[in-house]
C-alpha cells in the first residue's frame, strides 16, 4: 500500500461524513445524498477490510436516503451490499446482519414481494431475539416490520398479534407518547380497518396523530402518513367531507415535502380519487388516479400490486364516466391506496 494511502483514505471519509446530512430520512438532505451516493459507496468499499462497521454505517445511511427518495432499486442494491459485508465480517447470526436483513425486507415489502420480505424479517427477528432480551427495542422494531408484512399478506390476526406485541415493547421502553409507539399504532389501525373495526381504527389513528403532532412540526411526513390513514377510516365510515379535508391536508404536506412524483404523494392522490368518486366527481377522480398510476408505474413497475389496483380502478372510473356523461351517479369501488 503506498505511503500516505491510509491517511488520505481517512481524510476522504472524514470529508464525506462532514458533507453528509445526519438524518438520511430528512427531505432537506435528499439532494446532497443523491450527489454523494456514488462517492459514499466507493469509500465504503475501501473501508470493508479495515473498518467494516464504518463501511456499514455509510452504506446504511445511503440506502435509507434512497428508500425515502423512492429510489427503491438503488436502495435494494445498497442494502444487499451491506448485508454481504455484515455477513462476512460478523457471521450469519449477528445483530449487524439482522439490521441489514430488516432494511432489505422493508424494500422488498415496498416492492410488493411480501414472501421475500417475510423470510428476511423473520430471520432478523430470530437473530434479535437470540441476541437481546425479549422486550428489547430491536425486537420491537422487527416485530413491527413483520406485522406490516403480515398485514400486506392479508394475515390480519397474526398481524394484529405481532403489532400488539411490538406496541407493548415500545410503550414499556419509551412511554406512551413516543414516535415509535405512534408508528406502530398507525399499522395496528390499518389492521383494525381491514377487520371492519372502524371505531377502534379511528381511535387508534387519532392517538397516533396526536403523538406525531405533539412530537414534530405540523408538516412532518409522519403527520401526513397518519392523516392519510385516518382519512381512509373516515371514508369507510361514510364521512366523505371529513375524509376529503383530512386527505387534502396529507396531500399538501407530501407535495411540499417530496414533490408530486413520490409514491407517498401518489398514494394520497389515490385515496383522494376514491373519495372524489364516492362524491360523484368522476372527472376529478380520473385525474387523481391517472396521476397516481403514472407515479406507481414509474416507481414500482407495471406488475406491482399497487400499480395493478390503480390501473383497475382507473378502468372502472372511465367505464362509469362513459355510462354517466354528467360524471354523477353512485360511487365506484376503488383500490386500497
Amino acid at each position: 500500500m503506498p505511503d500516505g494511502y491510509q491517511t488520505r483514505q481517512r481524510a476522504a471519509v472524514h470529508l464525506l461524513d462532514a458533507a453528509t446530512p445526519d438524518d438520511p430520512e430528512d427531505p432537506g438532505g435528499f439532494d446532497v445524498y443523491r450527489l454523494l451516493d456514488a462517492h459514499v459507496a466507493a469509500a465504503a468499499e475501501h473501508l470493508v477490510e479495515v473498518d467494516p462497521r464504518r463501511a456499514l454505517f455509510m452504506l446504511r445511511r445511503c440506502g435509507l436516503s434512497q428508500d425515502h427518495r423512492a429510489e427503491l432499486s438503488r436502495a435494494e442494491a445498497t442494502h444487499r451490499r451491506a448485508l454481504e459485508i455484515s455477513s462476512t465480517a460478523y457471521g450469519p447470526d449477528h445483530a449487524e446482519v439482522a439490521a441489514d436483513l430488516t432494511n432489505l425486507a422493508i424494500i422488498q415489502r415496498r416492492f410488493g414481494r411480501s414472501d421475500e420480505a417475510e423470510s428476511n424479517q423473520t430471520r432478523a427477528l430470530t437473530i434479535f431475539e437470540n441476541t437481546y432480551e425479549p422486550n428489547h427495542p430491536q425486537v420491537g422494531e422487527a416485530l413491527a416490520n413483520l406485522g406490516h408484512i403480515l398485514q400486506q399478506q392479508g394475515r390480519l390476526h397474526e398481524a394484529e398479534a405481532t403489532q400488539t406485541r411490538a406496541l407493548t415493547i415500545f410503550e414499556n421502553t419509551y412511554g406512551p407518547d413516543h414516535p415509535a409507539v405512534a408508528a406502530t399504532l398507525t399499522h395496528l389501525g390499518l389492521v383494525q380497518l381491514q377487520q371492519g373495526r372502524l371505531d377502534e381504527a379511528e381511535a387508534t389513528q387519532t392517538r397516533a396523530l396526536t403523538i406525531f403532532e405533539n412530537t414534530y412540526e405540523s408538516d412532518h411526513p409522519d403527520v401526513a402518513m397518519t392523516l392519510h390513514d385516518l382519512a381512509e377510516v373516515q371514508l369507510y365510515q361514510g364521512r366523505l367531507r371529513e375524509a376529503r379535508i383530512t386527505e387534502s391536508r396529507a396531500l399538501a404536506i407530501y407535495e411540499a415535502t417530496y414533490g408530486p412524483n413520490h409514491p407517498d404523494t401518489a398514494a394520497v392522490l389515490g385515496m383522494l380519487g376514491l373519495i372524489q368518486a364516492e362524491q360523484g366527481q368522476i372527472d376529478a377522480a380520473i385525474d387523481s388516479i391517472e396521476r397516481t398510476l403514472a407515479v406507481f408505474t414509474a416507481t414500482f413497475g407495471p406488475g406491482h400490486p399497487d400499480t395493478a389496483q390503480a390501473q383497475a380502478f382507473l378502468g372502472s372510473l372511465r367505464t362509469n364516466a362513459a355510462e354517466v356523461p354528467s360524471a354523477g351517479g353512485g360511487g365506484v369501488d376503488g383500490p386500497e391506496c
